[in-house]
């Protein structure tokens, strides 16, 4: 890590007066000096810790909190999505990476293409649960059911019901009252749960029992598998109960490239994040960013960063679905791409429009074991189609993949990335939301480039995605969001390059899961995303 200066912005001394409406969690980043779990909710990440405290590795770790993040975070990830994980050995130096995304249906007739109103077809077979399996097969320490038995608890006893929950409920209503299930659970007695009620999620429970029981299994050849197949066909799909018995996992190579001295690992093929991290800091490695400055401080700077977003939004083969199933290519295309985006600046096209929204979670073990990893619904909220089976949400998520084949896996969104300093371990992370691209290659830029902090690396401002309209669920492809504390003069200097720029309404600037080692003490600092008021860091 670069020895950087602690001079940049926060949210407690903004000159500008133009702070984000956020419930800032500055001064909570988490140290540890053994192993740390970073989580988007406190008691998923507690349950992480404790599974470390009892001997667990790092995949136990994760698995855990996966599970319980599935029972207390509002309908953003769900058993029923997808699923993307990478894993680091310290023992072998060996970094793998699992990818178990949402794959079409085999029938023809059941794959959404646009236009396609019924519900039914936009549900992709998941993947995470048998995920999570194939990966405590090959590394997990503790018993499959001792892993599930925290959620399972918290499922059966309920939890608190916090501000964010409570108002994704409220947006959701049409959603969640769309079946009984939704309505006598989050709607009792017809008023929406509201902060501080307890919320009990015994049919939850019932699934996970299931699962800790039989496996993933239960999922794709048992009870649940055939109840989601038949609510899924009545919804207007085409789902057998083959396409679920035959879902599998797969460990794919993971994407490896160099950024100043250090190895950094992303997702590999079918995944196009861990593509577009590679190439954004494959073209940035090129540059001398500590010179030309922070583009929180620098328009040339600024101007250097989002053109490389736009380029690379632009790169044909990331949307192309046999380029992507080819590894090899994927491996190849990525380094040559880099260096032509390095030499060129693009106008901007406009993409297919989506939201996406899942949940992360890193994990550093003892042993310097650790994980990153994405589980999530892609399709927010609950799913966006109301279904649920056994209390679990199903994806809506077939809308992002219009050109993928009856049958193919998705063209994941998945970023997350380890890096690496002569084989030790130096940092992992993980975005998601709309801006997880490009919120990934600048918060690593803010650790590697300017020696920041995870806490700081995550509170200075950047630029997100395209602009979102939440009411229209649309996007303006001609401006960029950019978080407010940016003064007017840095913007409008950045704007005299072509750019343009908002800073109104809600801003989203990518939402991101961190864990660094100090290379002065050798402790483990971790923080969660900012405008999450639930999640933290915590260790031992």
């Amino acid at each position: 890590m670069a020895s950087g200066s602690r001079e940049f912005w926060n949210n407690e001394n903004d000159p500008t007066g133009r702070m984000r409406t956020i419930e800032s969690k500055r001064g909570t980043m988490g140290v540890a000096s053994k192993a740390m779990v970073a989580a988007c909710h406190d008691l998923s990440a507690d349950a992480g810790v404790a599974m470390l405290r009892s001997g667990g590795n790092a995949v136990d770790a994760f698995i855990t909190t996966a599970f319980v993040d599935w029972v207390v975070n509002p309908g953003a990830s769900s058993p029923a999505g997808p699923l993307n994980a990478m894993v680091f050995e310290q023992r072998n130096g060996v970094v793998a990476n699992l990818f178990a995304g949402g794959k079409h249906v085999k029938s023809a007739h059941g794959v959404w293409k646009p236009g396609d109103t019924a519900p039914g077809k936009l549900v992709m077979v998941p993947g995470a649960v048998p995920g999570l399996q194939i990966l405590h097969r090959r590394y997990g320490r503790k018993p499959w059911r001792t892993l599930l038995e925290p959620a399972i608890a918290r499922a059966r006893e309920g939890f608190p019901v916090v501000r964010l929950y409570a108002v994704l409920v409220a947006r959701a209503s049409a959603i969640l009252q769309a079946s009984e299930y939704g309505r006598s659970t989050f709607f009792p007695n017809g008023r929406a749960v509201s902060v501080g009620d307890t919320l009990k999620l015994p049919e939850v429970a019932r699934t996970l029992e299931r699962v800790a029981e039989e496996g993933a299994e239960y999922m794709q050849t048992g009870e649940w598998a055939r109840e989601a197949v038949g609510a899924v066909n009545a919804a207007g799909g085409s789902m057998t109960l083959a396409d679920l018995a035959e879902y599998r996992p797969y460990w794919a190579t993971p994407l490896h490239g160099t950024y100043r001295a250090y190895d950094v690992y992303a997702p590999g093929t079918q995944d196009a994040g861990g593509a577009r991290l590679l190439m954004a800091l494959g073209a940035l490695d090129r540059f001398d960013i500590r010179r030309i400055g922070h583009w929180s401080r620098s328009a040339s700077s600024l101007e250097l960063m989002t053109r490389l977003f736009i380029d690379i939004e632009n790169v044909s083969w990331l949307d192309d679905y046999r380029t992507m199933s080819d590894a090899a290519r994927v491996a190849r295309l990525v380094p040559r791409t880099a260096a032509a985006l390095a030499s060129r600046v693009a106008a901007p096209t406009i993409p297919q429009a989506a939201e996406h929204h899942s949940y992360h979670i890193c994990v550093v073990d003892e042993s310097g074991m650790t994980v990153t990893g994405t589980h999530t619904i892609e399709s927010l909220p609950w799913g966006n189609i109301g279904i649920f089976v056994g209390g679990i949400p199903l994806n809506g998520a077939a809308f992002l993949t219009p050109d993928v084949p009856a049958g193919g896996y998705e063209i994941a969104p998945f970023t997350s990335a380890i890096v690496l300093r002569n084989g030790e371990f130096v940092a992992e992370e993980g975005a998601f939301s709309s801006a997880l691209f490009p919120a990934d290659y600048q918060t690593l830029s803010n650790v590697l480039d300017f020696g920041m902090t995870p806490e700081e690396a995550l509170l200075t401002p950047r630029f997100g995605y395209y602009s979102l309209d939440l009411e229209k669920m649309s996007v303006d492809t001609s401006t960029i969001m950019l978080d407010p504390r940016y003064p007017p003069a840095l913007v409008q200097s950045a704007e005299r390059s072509g750019l343009k720029f908002t800073q109104a309404g809600y801003v989203d600037t990518g939402m991101v899961v961190m864990i660094v080692r100090d290379p002065a003490t050798g402790r483990l600092m971790g923080f969660t995303p900012e405008i999450l008021p639930e999640g933290k860091a915590v260790g031992y």
